[in-house]
């Protein structure tokens, strides 16, 4: 189902959040106000009598909130048919005004603003940047890494045997015996690449690409926003067609009612589109005790290439199918939906290639040992393979 956008809110015929109005309470007389939400009010005011579908305004010169259907309110620019004009509350009232009048004013002001970065952007998504995650549940204390088991000169490299990286722990500055070489601190550091946002011209809303080369198993960025729990998954869901087609929610490996939601507020990485061809994935790692999402390269990545993850493997899926648009040959036509088989093309030079690489390792296998004396026997070859992709060879 396709999301739902209210004509009269988009052409400015309602108030929204955080408009000035005209509001009647019960009985009382029409008085300035301002528009709010349930989660802008404390407990004491939630608790007071109200019917489904009324919300708090703020009432000026009073101080006070009270719940209100959208009958009763107006406009700020259309002024009421009858004002206080005399008597012991004429004072409070002029009072309220003038303070409404200039509230209307910043806020008219505020909206002008981001509609012309909204026009001078092509529509990129407004949202807070983080850089890291907001937590609105209790968060874990912080626990230092178990000492992994390298040598001090091994810097717990991408080839090393580094315990704490081969079970995706980062390793913690206190406790590693490599100290300042350490290479397994990278979310915590946030050693991100180059990446920004684009809009793409096949109907797919904004993307992001990479503005640097990007290794295989570099990481990319680290998927940041709001901590929540399944409560307030299940509220924010309820309301989610406030937030347009976008659709952002990710659940977090290894704690089952924890989802990162970076709607409002997180990082770059929201922008990654789907494909059923990916070149990054998406892995939890725990830094400092806490349970941290980074997108990987799964392979080489040149500048000005757009990159993907697989929702399917790591997205909270919305009840209904979800169409895919990522246009490869194994998509199915929806997210998660089973791929198609591809036959694989014959490369004619594949046995070529493949003499030209085994030359290659026998050329470098001493040399690479040399440069990695930690590294298993095992991971020798896959070493070489990566650095033989790396440089733009195939096999």
């Amino acid at each position: 189902s396709e999301s739902y956008f209210c004509p009269d809110c988009c052409a400015g015929k309602r108030s929204i959040i955080g408009d000035v109005v005209w509001a009647r309470f019960s009985h009382f007389r029409w008085w300035p106000a301002q528009v709010f939400t349930d989660d802008d009010v404390d407990e004491r005011v939630k608790k007071t009598a109200h019917k489904p579908g009324e919300f708090p305004v703020y009432f000026f010169g009073e101080r006070n909130f009270g719940y209100v259907s959208q009958r009763n309110i107006f406009p700020f620019d259309d002024k009421p048919e009858k004002q206080v004009s005399s008597g012991s509350r004429k004072k409070t009232f002029n009072a309220a005004l003038g303070e409404a009048s200039k509230t209307h004013k910043a806020i008219e002001k505020f909206k002008t603003q981001l509609r012309e970065e909204w026009d001078a952007s092509e529509g990129c998504p407004a949202f807070r940047v983080l850089k890291e995650n907001e937590y609105l549940v209790p968060k874990k204390k912080r626990e230092i890494a178990a000492p992994c088991n390298c040598s001090p000169d091994s810097g717990c490299g991408p080839l090393s045997r580094c315990i704490n990286r081969e079970l995706t722990i980062e390793c913690s500055p206190e406790s590693c015996p490599c100290g300042e070489k350490c290479q397994n601190q990278r979310i915590r550091k946030s050693q991100f690449k180059k990446v920004k946002p684009f809009r793409t011209p096949d109907g797919r809303g904004w993307g992001l690409i990479a503005d640097e080369e990007v290794r295989t198993r570099d990481l990319v960025i680290e998927y940041l926003g709001q901590v929540i729990n399944g409560k307030m998954l299940r509220e924010r869901l309820s309301k989610s067609n406030c937030f347009g087609s976008n659709f952002y929610f990710m659940s977090i490996k290894g704690e089952p009612d924890l989802f990162i939601d970076p709607t409002k507020k997180g990082h770059l990485g929201r922008f990654i589109n789907h494909s059923c061809e990916p070149n990054c994935e998406c892995e939890t790692w725990e830094v400092d005790g806490q349970r941290r999402v980074g997108i990987f390269a799964k392979r080489k990545i040149n500048a000005g290439e757009e990159l993907t993850y697989d929702y399917a493997a790591s997205y909270l899926e919305k009840t209904e199918k979800q169409k895919c648009l990522c246009g490869t040959p194994s998509c199915s036509g929806f997210i998660g939906g089973a791929k198609k088989k591809v036959q694989p093309e014959v490369n004619p030079n594949l046995k070529n290639q493949i003499n030209a690489f085994e030359m290659f390792v026998k050329s470098n296998v001493s040399k690479f040992k040399q440069d990695n004396p930690d590294i298993k026997r095992t991971k020798v070859k896959d070493g070489l393979k990566e650095e033989w992709e790396n440089n733009d060879n195939e096999i």
